[in-house]
């Protein structure tokens, strides 16, 4: 069994993106840059993406804290962005991603290589839904 450190190991770096906001069936190009740091002994990951091309905002702003409990044997994501929404959601890595949940919001990060994630989240309800493809 690989180690939860090792895998949050994979997500490190300086990342640039490209993707879609698809909301109400109209899917938009948005860019982005994702910014992920090891914290508490490769325990977490604290992370901030910044996208552009959503309508009505500037720039979008997310920071997250991405953990794994030993004692739950699962991971946990914490995020608050400047639309005012926070979440805490939890999950498992399985394969080559990392899938968590809330009730209102899922985000799914695949390691396609060490130099290439894909992520997509999913607004619950019909809300926008991202898909980026990340490369370092």
């Amino acid at each position: 069994m690989t180690s939860p450190r090792t895998h949050l190991k994979k997500l490190v770096g300086e990342w640039k993106g490209n993707g879609t906001m698809t909301v109400h069936g109209d899917s938009l190009p948005i860019t982005g840059r994702w910014h992920n740091e090891l914290i508490a002994a490769s325990y977490g990951v604290l992370c901030q993406v910044r996208l552009t091309g959503i309508p009505g905002v500037e720039e979008f702003v997310e920071c997250d804290q991405i953990g794994y409990d030993d004692l739950e044997q699962q991971f946990h994501m914490g995020s608050v962005c400047n639309f005012g929404e926070t979440h805490d959601l939890r999950g498992d890595w399985q394969d080559d991603q990392l899938l968590v949940q809330d009730d209102r919001m899922s985000y799914e990060i695949r390691v396609v290589s060490p130099e290439h994630l894909k992520v997509c989240i999913v607004n619950a309800g019909g809300g926008p839904v991202f898909d980026v493809d990340f490369e370092k």
